[in-house]
């Protein structure tokens, strides 16, 4: 038996290597990203092994590596397409293009104010293979909203987002004001991942239990600092396939450093995790507080380990504070005393002591031990935890043992671990619910909203797809508050404070939202780009759901393509129709590549389902 799987092997091999690589990306950019019309651009582009390199809209053929200067009327998305015998790939590059400022020789010249500035928008790395991930980073100034497209929404005016798409993708930055809309956009390339090779004998793993992650190191240096003094927390963990730390900082990669001022004396905590479980590490940071500041004697839970559903008591004694607080919804609370608490997940409470000379905080933390068999809520926080109106915070979770996890406020089901995006418009409490066989147990979170604004809040304003063809359609979406009238150009006309609307423009088109109320008006704009048509086929759709399913569960393939004599789909599908579903139940993580062909070219796509199984 172990001959004919060694053979079986061989042989794969030895025809996988009789396949030709298709070609790869190295950079397709526009520099810079934003002109004004009758200003000029350069395209740059690097391909390796493409025996054909063609640009949209440009025709005919280019080197493997070259730039060129462009100067287009309106905002135009350029797509390199390199291909050869063993398939093609593509890239995009958007050059935005603001008009030309039209004044009236007859009429007066007002300023306008001033335009939100991207300061710096960035993707490091800027090629991945695909199932990997890169880190997006902006920072805004002058801006009362940040948006980025697709699939991210609205973000704080700086910040930083792990990002893992399943194609190259550009990525746009949208900042608004009350007076202008300026873009930016960034491209993270993706290439396909080497062959999976499971580290187990299939069908059915290895009956020995898996790899936890393991942290290398986690500390602070120095640990001990001054009031207002910053220092650096280290990391280096392997094995994990997502790390978080927790006090506002979240997912980070596996090896990093980051700079911390903590106001007071703060234990912080890192949580690695794959799919055999999730390792913990601890490192405090001592703040020595400033010269009269006030002194916490005592902050502790007695006991500080319960089972859920059970209780404890909080109790604290301070001198020299003129306000004494504690975090988790508790509030003001007189110098000394006692306070019941509950908390249904292990939960760090924060006492903050105030004067005129400064601030002490100390916190403690209550273990909470789920009941046999529940599910186990690792984290669950909100960062930031207090945000203006307008803006967004991060809500970041890791549940263990459950079949299920929801969120309320309309969200629904969720991964059992991930990050999500909110923008309330008022202080919201966000409750997790992780669910198995056994039962179900939940987490609250607050994300308070504060401050107000006189003129209306555009909350989103986005399209997506951000390009189509011709005759395709994408979709405009809205929220706004506090206006009186809103309307949308391009012959919309009025709308509703939210909704959704598809639209199909015969060429790009730029969609300016207007929203007014008693004391003024704001707008905001999306550009949808129409690519005009190469003549290769275009892969309208191709996905996995779910794309993690346990070993002997099953996942759906759809997809739909335009223009192609013929499909098929690899591993194990075949030839299929232009448009269609089908079920796969594969042993291993397994990537699905779609191939579309017709007399011009190919255009592949992939979809990976990922197979987890429970160690026995």
């Amino acid at each position: 038996m172990k001959k004919i799987l060694f053979i079986c092997v061989l042989v794969s091999l030895l025809a996988a290597g009789c396949l030709i690589a298709p070609p790869s990306i190295v950079n397709f950019t526009v520099n810079p990203s934003t002109i004004t019309a009758g200003q000029l651009a350069t395209l740059t582009w690097t391909v390796n092994n493409a025996s054909t390199v063609k640009i949209d809209p440009f025709s005919g053929n280019q080197y493997s590596s070259g730039s060129t200067v462009v100067s287009p009327a309106s905002s135009t998305t350029y797509v390199l397409i390199a291909s050869n015998a063993g398939g093609s790939k593509t890239a995009t590059a958007l050059l935005t293009v603001n008009p030309q400022a039209e004044i009236s020789p007859d009429e007066e010249v007002s300023p306008s104010g001033n335009a939100p500035v991207v300061q710096a928008f960035t993707v490091n790395p800027s090629i991945i293979v695909a199932g990997a991930s890169a880190t997006l980073q902006w920072d805004v100034t002058s801006a009362i909203s940040v948006f980025i497209e697709p699939n991210i929404g609205y973000v704080p005016l700086s910040g930083s987002q792990l990002v893992s798409p399943e194609y190259s993708t550009s990525y746009v930055l949208t900042a608004s004001n009350a007076n202008n809309t300026v873009t930016s956009s960034v491209t993270l390339s993706v290439n396909s991942p080497p062959t999976y090779t499971p580290p187990y004998a299939l069908p059915n793993p290895s009956s020995s239990l898996g790899v936890l992650p393991m942290v290398n190191f986690f500390d602070i240096n120095p640990p001990v600092i001054n009031s207002s003094s910053s220092t650096t927390i280290q990391w280096n963990v392997t094995n994990a396939d997502t790390v978080f730390i927790d006090h506002g900082i979240g997912n980070v990669a596996e090896l990093g450093t980051r700079t911390i001022t903590p106001s007071a004396t703060t234990v912080y905590t890192l949580t690695a995790v794959n799919i055999y479980g999730s390792v913990t590490s601890s490192a405090i940071a001592v703040v020595n507080p400033a010269a009269g500041a006030p002194v916490v004697h005592t902050f502790l839970a007695s006991p500080s380990t319960i089972t859920a559903g059970s209780s404890t008591a909080l109790q604290w004694n301070v001198t020299g504070a003129t306000s004494v607080s504690i975090n988790q919804g508790i509030g003001s609370v007189p110098l000394s005393g006692t306070k019941t608490v509950s908390p249904s997940i292990t939960t760090i409470y924060t006492l903050t002591a105030i004067n005129s000379s400064g601030s002490v905080s100390v916190s403690t933390t209550i273990n909470v031990t789920p009941s046999a068999g529940l599910p186990v809520i690792v984290n669950f926080a909100a960062s930031p935890d207090s945000v203006n109106v307008g803006y967004s915070s991060m809500l970041q979770w890791n549940v263990t043992g459950a079949t299920s996890a929801t969120l309320n406020q309309g969200i629904g089901v969720l991964p059992i671990s991930g990050t999500r995006l909110v923008s309330p418009i008022s202080s919201t409490v966000y409750i997790l619910t992780a669910t198995n066989s056994v039962g179900s147990i939940t987490a609250p979170v607050t994300v308070n909203v504060v401050g107000v604004s006189a003129k209306p809040l555009i909350l989103r304003f986005s399209v997506y797809p951000t390009s189509i063809q011709p005759a395709d359609w994408a979709e405009l979406k809205w929220q706004v508050a506090g206006a009186t009238s809103i309307s949308i150009d391009q012959g919309v006309g009025a709308i509703a404070p939210s909704g959704e609307l598809k639209i199909s423009p015969a060429a790009t088109r730029t969609y300016t939202l207007t929203a007014t109320n008693n004391d003024g008006s704001v707008t905001a704009s999306v550009t949808l780009t129409v690519i005009p048509e190469t003549g290769q086929p275009f892969i309208d759709s191709f996905s996995a759901s779910p794309a993690v399913i346990e070993l002997g569960e099953s996942s759906t393939l759809e997809w739909e393509v335009i223009g192609a004599t013929s499909v098929t789909i690899t591993p194990g599908l075949g030839p299929v129709p232009l448009k269609g579903a089908r079920m796969v139940s594969p042993n291993e993580a397994t990537i699905y590549v779609l191939r579309a062909t017709n007399n011009v070219g190919v255009t592949t796509h992939t979809a990976q389902v990922t197979v987890t199984f429970e160690p026995k």
